[in-house]
């Protein structure tokens, strides 16, 4: 890949990207009647026959596999590639230009090559919708486009598909239902009763699919393990290290490893080996960043220690100073706000003082703020300063952010 950056194109390359089919409604039909024949067919028997049951079922599979084949299907043509301030456009040899709305992108990360498998970033959409994949040669090259599209480890959170962790709650609860789905079709098979044993078949399929595939959010300011039960949010400042393990990544803080696996598979195939290397890589990228860092002088001045809400907010809007400290100037506020090492409360202070007159710009720089940002209860108030909330409703979130940091802090002393 070639790339030069210009005045009026950030990047552009020739290489072999991929998209997803936009005729997506068949597919998407087609899995959810392959699911539903599966899951009746073996319910009506006493109806059907035997025959007809084991058809029904074996037909529904096989729709169901079909179908998924032709909804994740990602033809892959070669062509020009080129970002500009509010564009990335696509254009294809043998596929119509697409043009993707650099509003629409949520995030973006660098996936190193397996085996056959090129070295892509991968472009996503709102709720991870892939948007598209886009070859590059070596790491280097996935920087530049990264960078380009301003979605790097410190400008934009980075989501990926991952298993829950091992002994955590949703583990627990999605093992529990394949144990008392097993248990219950078990049960069911030498009474020859269909609807226990479809009623098995669902509560299996439907425990696992709830709560053990979740999803990690790698932000500037840590981890976020967004899991069906308990999600968990692990700042940088906790980590030790994060390192491969197995089929999975290993997340070390004191007197812990948390174990996350990429898949249930015990030993990964070549998907899981190349999505492990993407996470791994993303995730010691955001930590190098967090470790070359500063917390800004401003940041004690705005956050909250241990000070009540009211005399809180009360000393955040006096930004006068006395004769002992000077006036905090707005830069002072950004810097704190942009900085993941400063504390959760000061950027949460900082940004709702920066958010009483906010203007256009300002407000889209929280929002870059807010997309960079993983700590759940930070991120709901920095996107609501970007979006012009009222007083009442940013109160609120204070609250909450305030409360979040007093259980964290609670939980690292119980810890230490």
């Amino acid at each position: 890949m070639r790339y030069i950056a210009t005045m009026s194109v950030r990047f552009e390359a020739t290489t072999t990207f991929s998209v997803p089919s936009r005729l997506r409604a068949w597919p998407s039909m087609g899995v959810l009647a392959g699911m539903v024949a599966a899951t009746i067919g073996p319910a009506v028997e006493g109806r059907i026959g035997a025959l007809g049951a084991t058809l029904a079922f074996v037909l529904g599979c096989a729709t169901m596999l079909v179908s998924t084949f032709l909804l994740l299907r990602r033809p892959r043509t070669r062509g020009s590639v080129a970002v500009d301030g509010e564009m990335v456009h696509l254009r294809g040899t043998a596929v119509p230009e697409v043009a993707l709305p650099r509003s629409t992108l949520r995030g973006a990360y660098f996936v190193p090559g397996v085996g056959s498998r090129p070295s892509v970033v991968r472009l996503l959409g709102e709720r991870d919708r892939r948007l598209a994949d886009i070859e590059v040669a070596d790491p280097r090259e996935a920087e530049a486009l990264l960078d380009a599209l301003e979605l790097g480890p410190t400008q934009r959170s980075a989501r990926f598909a991952v298993m829950a962790p091992r002994g955590s709650a949703s583990t627990k609860a999605g093992y529990a239902g394949l144990i008392g789905g097993s248990a219950l079709m078990a049960a069911a098979i030498p009474l020859h009763v269909p609807l226990l044993i479809a009623l098995g078949f669902v509560l299996m399929v439907t425990a696992s699919a709830a709560f053990l595939p979740c999803t990690m959010h790698v932000g500037s300011d840590g981890l976020l393990i967004a899991t069906r039960l308990a999600p968990r949010f692990v700042p940088w400042s906790d980590v030790l290290a994060v390192e491969a393990d197995g089929a999975g990544i290993a997340i070390v803080v004191a007197n812990e490893r948390i174990r996350v696996p990429i898949s249930q598979r015990r030993h990964g195939n070549d998907y899981d080996k190349m999505a492990q290397e993407a996470l791994l890589m993303r995730a010691q990228q955001a930590l190098a960043a967090y470790r070359a860092g500063h917390e800004p002088d401003a940041a004690a001045r705005v956050a909250r220690a241990g000070r009540s809400h009211e005399d809180w907010v009360r000393a955040l809007f006096d930004r006068e100073g006395t004769f002992r400290t000077a006036p905090i100037l707005d830069e002072q506020l950004w810097s704190v706000v942009e900085s993941p090492h400063a504390d959760v409360t000061a950027r949460a202070g900082a940004a709702t003082v920066l958010a009483r007159a906010a203007g256009e710009g300002e407000r889209a720089r929280l929002r870059v703020a807010a997309d960079a940002c993983t700590a759940p209860r930070l991120r709901v108030l920095l996107e609501r300063t970007a979006s012009g909330a009222s007083e009442e409703e940013l109160d609120s979130a204070l609250r909450e952010v305030e409360e979040d940091d007093d259980v964290r802090k609670e939980r690292r002393a119980s810890h230490g």
